[in-house]
């Protein structure tokens, strides 16, 4: 949805509050040095702090929507963004109250429906997961995004059939980007690891090597192994958010390696690394949550039996 048309209705002194949300909006970060390794190989980073602007941003635009006589489309926009922040500060329930609201009053924004269905996909509530993504592809049919997350609803609702569809369409918008492909390999691997294999040694030759994400695919393929990942990750990282982006994704990639090995108690550790980065917005640090969830499922369900 565009800002601009939606900024030229509201109130002059409303436009320049809301035009300082956005310029306050950019992401604070302190530089510190990485947590000394606790065993061979482990690196940490320090957990993400939740950052003073999205909590100012938050207040404020609360304040914002506490006063009286904005249009529909002004609040669901307000409501939107707040969502957005809560969401930057881990603040789930709340966030997904806000895209809520914001679709109550304007149930045509195709990015509250796909920010929803996240959630949904969190929570195993399937069927609410792909309704929220098929009305965002209704919207929208060029929502990127949403296809990848109905790819990753179906992938965890256990029809990888039909999520392979969904995620060769996010892959073909844009070959380039590793997540795309890295995402369809972990699809694929679970119907035919080989063939899994092969296509993302074929989709690797169309990525940048100099990219970081790229050894992320170089890792699944088997050209890197766990330590030589790790060292990557912190080359070139410009402060600690850099670092802990990086474990985030590093380390939920890892613990889906242990996983589809078959070693659990390592994929449990792997897991826990990525949700201590305290990374909330990264799909990584979504799903590692997820994939602890259906963990401890699965121990349940065995001794039970």
């Amino acid at each position: 949805m565009e800002l601009g048309p939606i900024l030229m209705n509201f109130p002059r002194k409303l436009r320049a509050a809301v035009c300082l949300l956005m310029s306050l909006g950019v992401s604070a970060c302190v530089s510190t040095q990485p947590v000394e390794p606790e065993g061979p190989g482990l690196v940490l980073a320090e957990p993400e702090q939740p950052k003073a602007r999205d909590q100012f941003t938050v207040a404020k635009i609360s304040q914002l929507l506490s006063m009286p006589d904005h249009e529909d489309d002004q609040r669901a926009y307000l409501f939107y963004q707040r969502g957005v922040h809560y969401d930057r500060l881990g603040m789930r329930w709340l966030a997904q109250l806000d895209f809520q609201r914001a679709l109550e009053l304007r149930p045509d924004m195709p990015e509250a429906y796909n920010r929803l269905g996240i959630y949904f996909i969190q929570t195993q509530q399937f069927d609410d997961a792909f309704e929220a993504f098929d009305s965002a592809l209704e919207l929208d049919p060029e929502h990127d995004y949403a296809f990848l997350n109905r790819g990753i609803a179906l992938y965890y609702a256990g029809r990888q059939d039909l999520a392979i569809s969904d995620l060769e369409e996010f892959l073909v918008k844009d070959p380039t980007d590793p997540y795309r492909a890295i995402w369809l390999y972990l699809v694929e691997s679970e119907l035919n690891a080989e063939e899994a294999k092969a296509r993302l040694l074929y989709n690797r030759s169309k990525l940048d090597d100099s990219a970081w994400a790229t050894q992320l695919a170089d890792f699944l393929l088997g050209s890197i192994n766990e330590q030589t990942l790790l060292s990557l990750a912190q080359q070139d990282w410009e402060d600690n958010s850099t670092l802990g982006e990086r474990l985030c994704e590093a380390y939920f990639y890892l613990a889906k390696r242990y996983l589809a090995d078959g070693k659990e108690t390592q994929a449990l550790t792997f897991l826990k690394l990525t949700i201590a980065t305290n990374i909330y917005e990264y799909v990584e640090h979504r799903f590692a949550l997820l994939e602890l969830d259906l963990l401890h499922q699965r121990w349940s369900d065995q001794q039970g039996a």
